[in-house]
């Protein structure tokens, strides 16, 4: 089983998103995690980064990476405001190197993977 750290920082994106957090706190709107990823993985500023960009890398992360974040219990995302923050409990690299909450173990297992 690839180790839990290793699944949620595979993705560059999900790697931006935390380190946004941890540096400029939280919460933060959607909008501007949005803007600010696309800019990291383009490896510009994010004056320069399009709205298309940016709506690309936010339906992205809507879809597949806060989803993802919130099911380890890193991030709590709250759509209806447009916020995401910390959770509560996140307390940095000992986080990532925990199991798997039990909704993502049992999601896995009916799955067939670990």
């Amino acid at each position: 089983m690839p180790s839990v750290a290793f699944e949620v920082f595979s993705q560059s994106q999900r790697r931006h998103v935390i380190q946004y957090l941890i540096d400029n706190g939280t919460p933060v709107s959607i909008q501007e995690l949005s803007e600010y990823v696309a800019a990291r993985d383009r490896q510009t500023s994010s004056a320069a980064i399009t709205a298309g960009e940016r709506d690309e890398v936010c339906a992205r992360l809507i879809h597949v990476h806060l989803p993802k974040l919130v099911a380890f219990e890193l991030i709590e995302w709250i759509p209806e405001r447009g916020e995401v923050l910390l959770h509560d409990e996140f307390s940095g690299e000992t986080d990532v190197k925990r199991e798997p909450p039990r909704s993502e173990r049992k999601f896995r297992e009916s799955q067939g993977t670990r």
